[in-house]
């Protein structure tokens, strides 16, 4: 079974750990570099957000990963969103269409935002697929976005819009976890 649960201090350590592997470097589009005190200070800026935007996702209660929305715009009601799965065999097509339809639900729904978008290097055919798949819409590419170990590269900016997924999901009738 899997869930989402908001991101605790008991999880900054696992949370390190991850990010500072060698799986996490290429979708992470910056390098992690936080000191344990710079990590609480961040999980005590969480407290103060209006909601929650931070989630570890678990297998059966076993931490495997992190949903998050990202890159928050409360005037204009949008957002990015965002997930990485430490172990890349746990990262299905299946989990990641069940996050992706998480998060639009709990947006769309609960926070009553109009707009979700998606950002992945271009080089990652497999997550800019994935949202094409959902029925996401190709908004362009970024070109020379981010520069990440001296090498510059190109994002693909996704995105969803609540009337999209109205007709994707109509009644809201389809599989998604409670983000709590």
């Amino acid at each position: 079974m899997i869930s989402c649960t908001k991101i605790g201090q008991e999880e900054i350590g696992l949370l390190s750990e991850w990010m500072a592997g060698e799986s996490a470097r290429e979708f992470l589009a910056c390098d992690v570099q936080m000191s344990l005190a710079g990590q609480f200070r961040w999980i005590g800026e969480r407290r103060g957000d209006p909601f929650t935007t931070h989630w570890i996702v678990r297998r059966d209660n076993t931490p495997i990963g992190v949903l998050a929305i990202v890159d928050i715009n409360l005037e204009n009601k949008r957002c990015g969103w965002s997930y990485y799965v430490h172990d890349p065999a746990d990262d299905t097509d299946e989990l990641s269409a069940l996050l992706e339809r998480s998060i639009y639900h709990h947006v769309f729904m609960e926070l009553g935002f109009n707009k979700v978008t998606f950002t992945a290097f271009t080089e990652n055919h497999c997550a800019v697929g994935r949202r094409s798949e959902n029925g996401c819409v190709q908004e362009g590419v970024l070109v020379d976005h981010v520069l990440l170990g001296g090498k510059y590269y190109d994002v693909s900016l996704q995105c969803m819009t609540a009337k999209m997924w109205r007709r994707a999901c109509p009644d809201g009738n389809c599989e998604f976890i409670k983000l709590r």
